[in-house]
């Protein structure tokens, strides 16, 4: 992987396990006015002090970024990953995707740099199987099908009202999911127009809803935590 200077500072940031004070940051700053060059070892620590923890959906970026788990030993739901034309953000559970953003291929961490994790890439072929089988039988529910408002209202809630994380869940066509996964999911479409289409469905064995928008620009997908009532119809 070809990497620029802000990539390589990204990659070194990366394997700083503590984060220094703001007198630590403060003093490297205070160096650099002084008139001494940035060692990259200091610019490593200035990016990994000042880097940004969990974003706003106001970016695509920002968006796969909340699908993402920041302390998950597993890379790829640390990070958001390009296949060279579509990027991905997962924890496992959700799945945000941002087709034709054309980034070259590999890890992005929150500030926009671009990580090697020792060569490993995500199981993209399991990916692509949850993008597939997430479309299979899949129930359309109609038009306006209501989720979450867009000051972030609870409309209805699943079972006795919250998950086994007490989190509060939400009831989608029959499927219980958690609602800020759901919130999260539904934030990256404001900009795009809102969600169009709502489908429910099944990665593998588990219940899912697929979220998209009109142009088909943006997929999310959210796996339910158990059924209401009857279920999938």
């Amino acid at each position: 992987m070809e990497t620029n200077e802000l990539d390589q500072i990204a990659n070194a940031a990366q394997h700083i396990t503590k984060v220094g004070t703001k007198a630590d940051a403060f003093e490297i700053v205070r160096r650099v006015l002084s008139g001494e060059a940035l060692p990259r070892d200091d610019a490593a620590k200035l990016y990994r002090y000042f880097l940004p923890a969990r974003p706003k959906a106001r970016t695509p970026e920002a968006w796969l970024y909340l699908a993402t788990r920041f302390k998950d030993v597993r890379t790829f739901c640390r990070f958001i990953f390009s296949d060279g034309s579509d990027m991905y953000g997962t924890d496992g559970h959700s799945m945000h995707i941002v087709r034709g953003l054309f980034k070259p291929e590999g890890y992005y961490d929150t500030g926009g740099g671009r990580v090697q994790m020792d060569g490993e890439k995500p199981p993209m072929s399991a990916i692509q199987h949850v993008i597939a089988t997430a479309q299979e039988n899949t129930v359309p529910l109609p038009p306006g099908t209501p989720i979450i408002d867009y000051d972030g209202q609870i409309i209805t809630t699943g079972a006795d009202g919250t998950n086994v994380a007490g989190e509060p869940l939400i009831d989608i066509g029959g499927v219980s999911f958690t609602v800020a996964n759901i919130r999260d999911a539904v934030a990256g479409f404001e900009n795009v127009g809102g969600v169009h289409t709502v489908q429910l469905g099944y990665a593998r064995t588990v219940p899912t809803v697929r979220l998209e928008d009109e142009k088909k620009t943006r997929l999310a997908i959210v796996a339910g935590v158990g059924f209401k009532g009857d279920g999938i119809k």
